[in-house]
């Protein structure tokens, strides 16, 4: 009969895998976190500067008005 001693497992490569795998995709959370508030920050600043520079480029700075011509009736 012959006895075989195994040696333990260790438990080291799989727990730093999983360590290594946790902090990795918390890292792709924080920089696409980051990068989607710069491009809401980018759009709202492109938004009020569209919303300042429109009346300037219609011309006027004032309130923009529509005028509705009506025919004059036909005389008799």
């Amino acid at each position: 009969m012959v006895i075989v001693h195994t040696t333990p497992r260790s438990w080291t490569g799989p727990v730093v895998l999983i360590l290594v795998a946790t902090v990795g995709l918390c890292g792709l959370v924080y920089i696409t976190t980051v990068a989607v508030l710069s491009l809401v920050q980018v759009a709202a600043t492109t938004a009020a500067a569209i919303k300042a520079a429109v009346p300037t480029l219609i011309g006027g700075g004032g309130l923009i008005t529509l005028a509705v011509k009506v025919p004059k009736k036909p005389s008799k």
